[in-house]
């Protein structure tokens, strides 16, 4: 009875770590909230008044600097905030109580002649903890600023790179291009990957999704997985037609040969895209302790029921012995 008891317990462990939610481990340290988390605006006259709402979630006082940096981009999509934009916002610095908030306001006006100014209102929090309490927590949060002047802008982007990776699954590649946006203001470029046979038919198509892409910064767009034909042909082009802004190019790729082109350096790199990644990581040790608890009280309860049999052995191969 004991064992089954370790065996239910064991399996309720199991199933604790199987339905822990699968970003529980990316949840912020501290509950600040910052609202809106975008503004894409025109501004009239160039001139900035824009107001903004800190959230304190926590069960801590926090203190709460505030600073407006220029954004920039790296090749993935990731915003990076490398310094003083020109704008102000006030107060630079706010105490909240929790579930306190407060409104600040950014201000001042878009630089002369520039078609835009790309910010971010940076959130730095310091979490308040009574004397002896626990280890300071530090993160941020940030609310983006997309502001153009009105009027005609010049929108237009470069390809600078189309690409067809191999995937863990066999014949499955990943469609992607890079783009440079030329212009002077932020684009959100739409597109179509078309992949054929040189001089054949058209094998499949991959969409270019829209995603921010500021001026003068390159961005690397995923057109998602495409599978190719059971008699994979040795060659393949890419052809690369933007729709906006207008853009097109293209290459040729080998499938086959010396020349194919090469799996992802990283092994595994690839499974989370396939859906063989776990996004909550910290909960693997959880599932192995559980499989460990149920093969010690499966192997226990078999031992249990082994010593039972074992007991009764001698009568039965008397009575066997006397019955002959």
């Amino acid at each position: 009875m004991r064992a089954r008891g370790l065996l239910a317990i064991a399996a309720a462990v199991l199933a604790a770590a199987i339905a822990l939610p699968a970003h529980a481990q990316d949840a912020p340290p501290m509950g600040l909230s910052l609202t809106p988390g975008v503004v894409e605006r025109e501004v009239a006259g160039r001139d900035v008044d824009l107001p903004f709402t800190i959230v304190n979630n926590d069960t801590n006082p926090v203190d709460v600097a505030l600073s407006v940096q220029r954004l920039s981009q790296t090749v993935e999509g990731a915003f990076d905030y490398t310094g003083p934009a020109g704008l102000v916002v006030e107060p630079a610095l706010v105490r909240l109580l929790p579930g306190e908030r407060a409104t600040v306001r950014v201000t001042g006006a878009l630089p002369d002649g520039a078609a835009a100014l790309y910010a971010g209102l940076l959130a730095e929090p310091r979490i308040i903890r009574p004397a002896g309490g626990n280890v300071e927590v530090r993160t941020r949060v940030a609310g983006l600023l997309l502001l153009t002047t009105p009027g005609a802008h010049r929108r237009a982007v470069e390809i600078t790179d189309v690409s067809l990776t191999p995937t863990a699954e066999e014949g499955t590649y990943r469609v992607g291009a890079v783009l440079r946006n030329t212009g002077d203001v932020h684009v959100r470029p739409q597109g179509v990957v078309e992949i054929s046979e040189p001089g054949g038919p058209v094998l499949g198509t991959a969409t270019l999704a829209g995603a921010v892409l500021l001026p003068g910064a390159e961005r690397r767009l995923d057109g998602g997985l495409w599978t190719a034909p059971a008699q994979l042909p040795a060659r393949v082009d890419l052809d690369v037609a933007m729709a906006d802004p207008v853009a097109r190019g293209g290459r040729s790729v080998a499938l086959t040969g010396p020349d194919a082109v090469a799996p992802p350096v990283v092994p595994g790199e690839d499974l989370g895209e396939l859906g063989g990644d776990d996004p909550a990581p910290g909960r693997s040790w959880l599932v192995w302790l559980a499989l460990g608890l149920l093969f010690a009280v499966s192997a226990l309860i078999l031992w249990e029921r082994g010593r039972v049999s074992s007991v009764g052995l001698p009568d039965t191969a008397v009575s066997c012995q006397g019955g002959g």
